[in-house]
């Protein structure tokens, strides 16, 4: 790809080597943002524990609606620009127009900032989950590490993160002055499924990328492409697990049970013989009884790492 462009940003200045070069300057003010994340929700949760949620609605529309903007703006920018970078599961920094360094590097380098999404929903009182946190915590580490070595396999995962991040945040931020919308409602297991979808995806291309010793045959890179399987492997588990329980209650259901049975079975072989005075699995002999007591339990310990 030529790279020459009339650039809508400052071409001599994204020049190849610039974002490697800002993240090693912002190497210390990043880490310390995440390493400071999770301490500061918690504290947020347990300073609004007794208090009244904020009543902060306009601010976060304003909130969804900037980082849907920007979103946005960012994909058409590599459209407009690098077309067909979209087409090219690897390319060197230097074979990428300005427009697109500028916006892969501003991209990797202020996912931090979306830390403010956890901070809005401990001022509002909402359920933070764990795929929630563990998601923007990683996600920030990571990007930051891809950027500080300008790994040749990550453009891909900043368009499509950008494309689903634009209609996300806009979802969002409709939601907040049409809550009880019903066709919107409705657009919600549309967005998962692309969340989902987008994992698969990521991990397609760091499958290649391992696979192909030209792009991670530095130990930096290759070990950063094995942290990249290891968290869109993790993000498929949760997004899948978040999909099933919240979109396909009858899958859901029927894996509560299955789970139950499971462990209602390994309850009753550690009981003595003379102590199992009714069924311990769930089955034609299993009471109604015992079997909402085992559903409710086993729903209860996997929520538990829901949360």
């Amino acid at each position: 790809m030529a790279a020459t462009s009339t650039s809508f940003l400052n071409e001599g200045y994204w020049t190849p080597g610039r974002g490697a070069q800002l993240a090693a300057e912002l190497k210390w003010p990043l880490l310390a943002s995440m390493a400071v994340y999770l301490p500061v929700v918690f504290s947020l949760r347990r300073w609004m524990r007794k208090r009244d949620p904020l009543p902060i609605k306009p601010f976060i529309f304003a909130w969804n609606a900037t980082l849907s903007l920007f979103s946005l703006l960012g994909a058409a920018l590599i459209l407009l620009d690098d077309w067909r970078l979209i087409t090219t599961p690897f390319a060197h920094e230097k074979d990428i127009m300005p427009n697109t360094r500028a916006v892969v590097t501003l991209f990797t380098l202020t996912k931090a900032l979306e830390f403010g999404d956890t901070v809005l929903l401990a001022l509002r009182k909402r359920p933070i989950t764990f795929l929630h946190a563990y998601h923007h915590l990683s996600v920030a580490l990571y990007c930051w590490h891809a950027q500080l070595l300008s790994v040749s396999f990550a453009h891909l995962f900043v368009f499509i993160n950008l494309c689903i991040h634009g209609v996300m945040y806009l979802y969002y931020a409709l939601s907040v002055l049409l809550s009880k919308n019903k066709a919107l409602h409705k657009l919600r297991p549309y967005i998962t499924g692309a969340q989902l979808t987008q994992m698969f995806v990521g991990l397609s291309i760091t499958i290649a990328a391992l696979l192909n010793p030209e792009v991670t045959g530095e130990p930096s890179h290759f070990n950063n492409a094995m942290g990249a399987l290891a968290m869109y492997f993790s993000y498929a588990v949760l997004f899948g697990q978040f999909y099933i329980c919240n979109y396909m209650p009858g899958v859901h259901k029927k894996s509560l049970l299955l789970l139950s049975s499971v462990w209602m079975r390994k309850e009753g072989e550690r009981q003595p013989a003379e102590t199992k005075t009714q069924p311990l699995a769930i089955g034609k002999g299993t009471t109604a009884r015992a079997r909402v007591s085992a559903t409710f339990r086993m729903s209860t310990w996997v929520a538990s790492f829901k949360h």
